[in-house]
């Protein structure tokens, strides 16, 4: 049974596995948003929303209040008396529009027709990453408004299927990860959805701040009755009470803040996407230049068995099972390359460009693989991940739409002046003053209150949900990046050396006639899949580097 008043009701949220595992730190002094966290770096220091809940409204039984003390804690509880209520821990701050500084944003429409014209957008607010710190395993973004010009890659430009854009960069032979990221961000629709949503989401946040108008209402008839008649003019004006007008803005402002974190969380994800395929086209790469270097070693080997028969030394069941060789060499190199191919297409679809020629990409494959501190992952995706930040955005405006509910059980009033007068009745004038508001009889919204609590519930059932999956992620993306690094190790420091050595040993020893052709197929066979074993190692190492990175959403990688 719901309890009568809602001030009864407390929703408590403990970030236990933070505040338990990863004791606070005290929070450094300044403007800065800064975690409360030893080592964790705050990715996000955007304005806070102009309209936000920090006092509480006025009313006979006090309301209920926002606040998240120190350590993670959420909760709904009424604030002290004279007191506003907390702020939000680690929340980011939307600037608003008068405070931040527009980017030229092009969307250029590629048609045909040349003379059609270029469509100029209102200014957007775009946030601009910042170089990294040093750390690679706690380095994050921070999400500011731009001081000057957006970078280049954040101009986007509509491009539709089939074609691709008019800049030199689409033709050249090589790409490498920084050029491709900077053509996903500049022509990649997702962005495009994203700062869409968050513009819709900015429109309902002015419309929900916008007061309602008043309306011509004499509460009076007009009389035609001759010398008789009598005229009225007056408005009527609707007074939002108990703060409803406060609490609607805070909400909208709150829903802009969730789309531009979500805006945030899509462009690691695409950023994540990008990366993993360029070090697919990598590692397929390496796999054709591979098997090009075996099939050039069989081929060498069967034009040896083949003068050896024809010197007399050699047997013709020798030739044949190096031919098969040579001719499965043959047939592995041309499913390396149908297969790069195929990568390459769908790194220009990744990027947002499926018509572009990607012909090669460059990288280091081999050295300069990140390390990543364990403890440090865990405290910043329970804390600073931008899927974190939405849900506690959630919680937030769920909460203000709480206090909203409670409100809505008192009536709002509408009230303003009128006046009459005759034209042929000197004398004859009136005003008077209307008051008009429902009488909260049985209709207390008593059904919504207890939705709203219910929707609280919910919304700090999802933070917890959250934080566990990010964590189980961040478990699995560490381990496997661990092993197959060690794999990778070990086969390039112990045995890919020995492979070869062993290869090389028995191609001279089967030349010489002094080992048979089974142990010198055996030799290039072992060489081959150890060959195979290490670029799918690397291959490993650089993808599972990319998930971890994208949940400490790191700009730089690698």
């Amino acid at each position: 049974m719901l309890p009568a008043r809602a001030q009864d009701v407390q929703f408590r949220y403990s970030d236990s596995y933070a505040n338990d595992r990863y004791p606070p730190a005290p929070a450094p002094s300044g403007n800065a948003v800064q975690s409360v966290y030893p080592g964790v770096q705050t990715r996000f220091q955007i304005q806070a929303a102009s309209e936000r809940v920090t006092q509480p409204a006025t009313d006979t039984a006090p309301p209920v209040g926002i606040g998240q003390p120190a350590g993670g804690t959420l909760q709904l509880l009424p604030p002290l008396p004279g007191q506003p209520a907390a702020p939000i821990e680690r929340q980011p701050r939307l600037l608003p529009p008068t405070q931040m500084q527009p980017a030229p944003v092009q969307y250029e429409a590629r048609v045909d027709d040349p003379q059609r014209p270029t469509y100029q957008p209102p200014p957007q607010y775009y946030p601009v990453a910042p170089a990294q710190p040093n750390s690679p395993a706690l380095a994050a973004p921070q999400y500011l408004p731009p001081a000057g010009q957006v970078p280049a890659q954040m101009n986007l430009e509509i491009v539709p299927p089939g074609r691709t854009p008019a800049t030199t960069e689409a033709v050249q032979p090589t790409w490498s990860l920084e050029q491709v990221t900077n053509l996903a961000e500049r022509y990649n629709p997702i962005l495009r959805r994203a700062q869409a949503r968050v513009e819709s989401a900015r429109g309902d946040a002015l419309q929900a701040a916008i007061y309602p108008n008043p309306r011509f209402d004499t509460n009076n008839p007009q009389v035609f009755n001759g010398s008789n008649s009598t005229f009225n003019v007056g408005f009527q004006q609707q007074i939002l009470v108990k703060g409803k007008f406060r609490l609607q803005k805070s909400a909208a402002n709150l829903l802009v803040e969730q789309k531009q974190y979500t805006m945030v969380s899509d462009r690691f994800d695409m950023l994540t996407a990008v990366r993993q395929q360029f070090y697919t086209v990598l590692a397929a790469e390496r796999r054709v230049q591979v098997l090009t270097e075996l099939l050039n070693i069989s081929t060498g080997s069967l034009k040896a068995a083949e003068g050896r028969v024809q010197a007399g030394e050699g047997t013709l069941p020798e030739v044949l099972l190096l031919r098969t060789e040579f001719q499965r060499a043959q047939i592995n190199l041309k499913n390396a390359e149908t297969l790069l191919d195929g990568e390459r297409k769908q790194l220009a679809a990744v990027i947002g460009l499926p018509e572009m020629q990607v012909v090669s990409v460059v990288g280091d494959f081999e050295h300069g693989m990140p390390d990543f501190d364990e403890q440090g992952l865990r405290r910043f995706v329970v804390s600073e991940n931008a899927d974190v930040q939405i849900a506690r955005r959630e919680l937030t405006r769920n909460q203000v739409l709480h206090q909203r509910a409670r409100a809505d059980a008192y009536p709002n009033v509408t009230t303003g002046p009128a006046y009459q007068f005759s034209p042929y009745a000197q004398g004859n004038q009136q005003f008077w003053f209307n008051i008009q508001f429902d009488i909260p009889t049985w209709d207390r919204n008593q059904g919504n209150i207890r939705s709203a609590q219910a929707d609280v519930l919910d919304a700090l059932s999802n933070l917890g949900t959250v934080q566990n999956e990010l964590l189980r992620q961040a478990a699995d993306a560490i381990s496997r990046y661990r092993a197959a690094r060690d794999r990778a190790d070990r086969i390039a420091t112990q045995i890919l050396p020995n492979a070869r050595r062993a290869q090389e040993l028995v191609k001279d020893g089967f030349i010489k006639g002094l080992l048979d052709v089974s142990t010198f197929l055996q030799a290039q066979r072992t060489l081959t899949e150890t060959n195979q074993d290490y670029i799918d190692a690397l291959e490993e190492v650089w993808t599972t580097a990319a998930e971890i990175a994208n949940l400490l959403q790191l700009e730089r990688f690698p």
